[in-house]
């Protein structure tokens, strides 16, 4: 009787024993789910080619529930938001770290909507089977920020350069300015001379040109290199305007036009090699934007380098408009009769990263950058394009009160 008491004690001992454990396990397990829904990170555990656990964030970027992401393999559901050549891309990165034996790895993929994602993958062991614990991390933004500092890095740099170069090129061009109108001066001088010589030898002539014709093509060429270093003078001048323009992000009321025939004095001879005709409307009147002048050059020159790119016709052309709207908004329109955008593709145009040109044409940030200005001036882009007919860019900005 004594023994069999014993035994009843010691079962229910055990038996509390097993209770607390389970309460401890099922505590562990409430604070383990508690933890893992509550983050954006997608945490998965996978065992061969299927997920056995995938929390909230994961399911919602597949798209999927419980029961469908235990039902279907890893590569299933990757195809469809991966693609395949990235897929290529990072898969030896993993099977390298594998050979080498290594159980904790990272590696970062971009998904077929332009996001970047990194992915610490931990070998375990689950259920004594070999698993891979994984927590996928959205550094998009944190790219998109590492990709503009570099930018503005190689902005700062360049005006360093800028300044080096507008000394070096300003000091010989002032040598020309200085002296082309004492030059002037001496071919005034030689005119009375070269005139009486003209009335005793009606005939006379230099260089094969008569004396009038003579002097008349002096006179043109002094006037062409005139114009040519003040061109030079104003060149250099547009370059460090747009380079320093980020020195002082405040914003303020001013026309744009100035801000057009800068971006065309910079960019306008190069579209003009890339198109047949490339035309410059500004409307008479506009009102004034409240603006940083750099940043909407910025917009600028990214929207029509990216017309010139798209020539892919004889005839090809591209136009650049500004004009002002009932709503009290100056819009600038840059047009194009180009390769124009796929449907798929235009969905995608803004987003960071996203490119159709090859790597040597593009970064994919030109026109994410270009959106963010905007945006940032409380303005808008739209788009609008046809495939093979051409491209429509349109900034609206809004009038600057009083403006």
């Amino acid at each position: 009787m004594d023994d069999h008491d014993l035994t009843r004690e010691q079962l229910v001992e055990e038996l509390s024993r097993l209770g607390e454990e389970n309460a401890h396990l099922q505590d562990s397990e409430t604070k383990f789910r508690t933890l893992a829904e509550s983050t954006d990170a997608q945490i998965s555990v996978m065992q061969g080619d299927r997920y056995v656990y995938g929390n909230q964030a994961l399911l919602d970027y597949y798209g999927v529930d419980q029961d469908d992401l235990l039902v279907t393999t890893v590569d299933d559901l990757t195809l469809g938001m991966i693609s395949a050549e990235e897929i290529m891309r990072i898969a030896p990165q993993w099977e390298e770290a594998a050979a080498r034996g290594e159980t904790h790895f990272r590696v970062e993929f971009q998904d077929m909507e332009g996001r970047w994602f990194q992915t610490h993958a931990t070998q375990i062991e689950l259920d004594g089977e070999e698993s891979f614990l994984a927590v996928a991390v959205d550094i998009t933004e944190l790219k998109r920020a590492q990709t503009e500092m570099y930018r503005a890095d190689k902005m700062a740099a360049l005006g360093q350069i800028v300044a080096g170069v507008a000394h070096e090129i300003n000091n010989p061009n002032n040598f020309i300015t200085f002296n082309l109108p004492i030059l002037r001066r001496y071919v005034d001088a030689m005119r009375p001379w070269l005139e009486r010589q003209l009335d005793q030898e009606p005939d006379a002539s230099l260089l094969g040109m008569s004396l009038p014709d003579f002097l008349d093509d002096v006179y043109q060429l002094l006037e062409n290199m005139e114009q040519g270093s003040r061109r030079i003078t104003g060149i250099v001048s547009d370059l460090k305007h747009y380079v320093r323009s980020d020195e002082d992000q405040d914003r303020k009321a001013q026309p744009i036009a100035p801000s057009v025939e800068r971006v065309m004095t910079l960019v306008g001879k190069q579209v003009r090699k890339m198109v047949r005709r490339f035309d410059v409307e500004i409307a008479d009147g506009l009102p004034q934007v409240e603006m940083n002048a750099g940043k909407i050059e910025q917009v600028l020159i990214n929207l029509v380098i990216n017309a010139g790119q798209a020539a892919d016709k004889d005839d090809s052309w591209v136009k650049l408009t500004t004009r002002s709207t009932v709503e009290d908004r100056v819009e600038l329109v840059v047009e194009d009769n180009g390769a124009g955008i796929p449907r798929d593709t235009l969905d995608r145009i803004f987003e960071p990263f996203f490119t159709s040109k090859g790597r040597d044409q593009g970064t994919g940030l030109g026109l994410s950058i270009s959106h963010r200005i905007v945006e940032e001036h409380g303005g808008r882009i739209d788009v609008e394009s046809t495939v093979g007919e051409g491209t429509c860019f349109t900034v609206s900005l809004p009038a600057a009160e009083g403006g």
